[in-house]
């Protein structure tokens, strides 16, 4: 069953949702909102404002009456449903007192973790909130995150994590506040205020702070885009971050040390470079930080060459509108991941073969 419903999540899910659906990077949902902070000071009524939210045990939590709902609303067959349902609701617990089982108890809500299901109803789920934030904004087009391009992202969803990009203007935010109410009240999910975090603009004057802080969760901690580089934020990153963004070399030296320790002591007998190499040629075999941030830089700009994604589509109205990206000019301002990138960009395209066809020849067979 989860085979087959992996199958048509990518027809089903919206593009804002990255995580468990085939063909879709989480890489690519952690590179757009680089691009899109940029706009964080953006000029404009109420200033931009970045919302991410986490939700408190999101599998356990999610009301079975509403994932029902969501399956039948997809249009899957009823009696698909019904063996979808009897696989969740079958699950029954017990809890060691004293280190024996004293009796077993039937659980009315969530999905079990672990069960390869499980994740694929999850964002199913959550489109739900998607949908609604995108449906919100097209209907309330000042809401919108102000930037330069037409591309207008209201969200973007990492599994059970949401990025909500939006207006701070009075309206906007008790819209948002009374759509999260509303989700939470109908799928049994709980926001996490611990977790979740509101970046807003720098140039926002304090009335606008202040009405920020009445209107959202006063639990929710705020944070000003000059202060995100404080060590309590950077420490939060997942370790996946390193295959879009460039360690410094500071950074990387100590890592190596730190493995070199691990392996020889304080005496190493060879440096980490020939760990690094492989069996062949006397290594380890050892993953190399330079290796696998060129391969994912490498990676990244192909993905940006076929415009497939929502992050390539927006690197192509952004900074490409005119030209490939093959033979874009960097110019100044620019991102540092486009910059990044461009170094790559002759390395990748001398091994990219041109030839001229009808168009009915296989790839694979030439």
């Amino acid at each position: 069953m989860s085979s087959r419903l992996a199958t048509i999540l990518p027809y089903l899910i919206s593009d804002f949702q990255a995580g468990f659906v085939k063909e879709r990077l989480i890489e690519d949902n952690i590179l757009l909102p680089q691009e899109l902070i940029h706009y964080i000071d953006q000029p404009g009524y109420g200033g931009n404002v970045l919302l991410k939210l986490d939700m408190s045990k999101a599998f356990d939590m999610l009301s079975w009456k509403f994932l029902q709902t969501i399956l039948t609303k997809f249009g899957f067959d009823a009696n698909w449903i019904q063996r979808v349902m009897s696989c969740i609701s079958n699950s029954w617990f017990s809890v060691l007192v004293n280190g024996e089982a004293a009796g077993f108890f039937k659980s009315s809500k969530g999905i079990r973790q672990g069960d390869p299901l499980s994740p694929g109803l999850f964002i199913l789920a959550e489109d739900y909130l998607l949908r609604s934030l995108q449906k919100l904004m097209q209907e309330h087009p000042a809401m919108s995150y102000n930037t330069k391009c037409n591309l207008n992202i209201p969200c973007l969803a990492y599994a059970d994590d949401c990025l909500i990009f939006y207006n701070g203007s009075k309206s906007s935010l008790s819209k948002i506040s009374k759509l999260l109410d509303h989700y939470q009240s109908v799928s049994g999910q709980v926001l996490n205020t611990a977790k979740s975090t509101c970046i807003m603009s720098s140039k926002l004057t304090p009335d606008r702070n202040q009405q920020l802080h009445l209107f959202m969760e006063p639990q929710i901690p705020f944070l000003w885009w000059q202060n995100c580089s404080h060590p309590n934020v950077l420490s939060t990153l997942p370790l996946y971050y390193l295959q879009v963004i460039k360690m410094p070399e500071q950074i990387k030296t100590k890592i190596g040390k730190i493995f070199n320790k691990f392996l020889w002591g304080d005496h190493p007998w060879c440096s980490w470079e020939k760990l690094c190499a492989p069996f062949e040629e006397g290594g380890l075999n050892f993953r190399s930080l330079d290796g696998l941030y060129s391969a994912s830089m490498m990676k990244a700009w192909y993905r940006l060459r076929e415009g497939k994604s929502l992050w390539s589509k927006f690197m192509h109205i952004k900074y490409c509108r005119i030209r490939h990206p093959s033979v874009a000019k960097v110019r100044e301002p620019q991102s540092r991941l486009l910059k990044n990138l461009t170094k790559f960009r002759d390395l990748i395209d001398k091994h990219i073969v041109w030839r001229i066809g009808k168009g009915g020849c296989d790839f694979w067979l030439m």
